[in-house]
This record gives structure tokens, C-alpha cells and sequence, in this order.
């Protein structure tokens, strides 16, 4: 991509990026964060400290702006987003960004625990989840 075309490219982010709520601001920046390619309104909800719902409703409208395509309930920023996206992240500070990847690995942790109290094929679970 041209110099040119970058610039172009980086100011539309800029511009798209003030436009957002701070909260949704925030959340971008946390999302950031996340080591892997895509991730679930889950991880999401971890990294921006937030109920499900309230995460996907704000994924909802970061798909709607354009700054993130949701697939299969895995959510992933367009290509020309990420670099940006990732350079945000790291702006925060050290305790905002490590607060926001322990919660992440807190929940992957209790997803774990859960998938290893789940019931092999061919079981059944009783209603209290035994």
C-alpha cells in the first residue's frame, strides 16, 4: 500500500474511532489486547469488564461501524483495522492492560472448568448438572 493510501487509511480510522462513545473507545482498546485472530462476545465481555449482553450489544455496533466482521459468533478486525487497533491497545496503561488480560484468562479458566465438568458423550446430566 502506498504511503499515500496508509495515511488515508489511518486518518478514516482516526476519524471513525473519535466517533465512538467512550465506552465503546475503551472496549476497542481492550480488544486489542486479545492475543489470537478472533475471539467470542465471551473473551469480549472479560476484556472490556462487561455483562454478555452488554458486550454483545457493543459488538453489535463495532460490526455496524465497520470496525469489526463477525462470523460463526467469532468475532475479528478487518485487515486494515488491526494494525491500529493493536497500536491503541499498547497505548494503555500497564495496569489497564493487565487487568483486562487477567480477566481474560480468569474466564478462559472457568470455560475450562466447565468443559471438564461437562458430561462425556452418551451421558446425561441430572438437573443439578451432575
Amino acid at each position: 500500500m502506498s504511503e499515500r493510501a496508509t495515511r488515508a487509511v489511518a486518518e478514516a480510522f482516526e476519524a471513525s474511532y473519535r466517533a465512538l462513545p467512550a465506552s465503546r473507545q475503551r472496549l476497542l482498546r481492550c480488544l486489542g489486547l486479545h492475543p489470537g485472530p478472533d475471539f467470542d462476545v465471551a473473551a469480549a465481555a472479560a476484556l472490556g469488564n462487561l455483562t454478555l449482553l452488554h458486550a454483545r450489544r457493543a459488538l453489535t455496533d463495532l460490526c455496524e461501524r465497520h470496525l469489526l466482521i463477525e462470523s460463526d459468533g467469532r468475532y475479528r478486525f478487518p485487515e486494515l483495522v488491526v494494525g491500529h487497533v493493536r497500536r491503541l491497545a499498547v497505548s494503555e496503561p500497564t495496569v489497564v492492560r493487565d487487568a483486562a488480560l487477567e480477566r481474560l484468562r480468569a474466564a478462559a479458566r472457568r470455560a475450562a472448568a466447565r468443559a471438564r465438568r461437562a458430561p462425556a458423550d452418551g451421558e446425561t446430566m441430572n438437573r443439578w448438572g451432575r
